[in-house]
């Protein structure tokens, strides 16, 4: 059997719990790009910047396909509109992320997770889980190896 030591924190300002095996500095800001425009929403800016004609954004996914093949597939204004689409869709706007450290979980392995390291994709999300209130048996070709998982405020 094996022990490991995981921390837990709270991310900012979703409340989210993470659990780490590594140490996240409490009270230190990360930035993160997250796409600023994805999937329709792309689409409707790129029409936007090119036309100036501005879509809704309660029109479904179709029905934008649907303007772009009426209006500007086949155009001289097609290639245009897939530069545009292309710069639209790799914006990137930065958040920050505050992570609160809360408390330690202390956890028991049985003979099969020993073969992992404990910072394992696969074993992370056994644990996660298990904080959602989950419980796994099998992820990604292996059986949940924890046999006690305990909380040390």
């Amino acid at each position: 059997m094996k022990h490991i030591k995981y921390k837990v924190y709270e991310r900012e300002p979703d409340k989210a719990l993470i659990v780490s095996y590594s140490d996240l500095e409490s009270h230190t800001s990360y930035k993160i790009g997250k796409r600023k425009f994805v999937g329709k929403k792309a689409k409707i800016e790129a029409i936007f910047r090119l036309t100036g004609i501005r879509l809704s954004n309660e029109y479904t996914t179709e029905q934008v396909n649907q303007y772009l093949s009426e209006n500007l597939f086949g155009t001289s204004a097609w290639y245009q509109y897939r530069r545009i689409y292309n710069e639209v869709v790799n914006e990137k706007v930065v958040s920050q992320e505050e992570y609160i450290f809360k408390y330690n979980l202390l956890c028991e392995l049985s003979d099969e997770g020993l073969n992992l390291p404990p910072d394992d994709a696969k074993i992370i999300y056994f644990v996660s889980t298990w904080l959602s209130g989950e419980s796994v048996a099998y992820y990604q070709g292996i059986n949940n190896p924890f046999i006690s998982i305990k909380k040390d405020e």
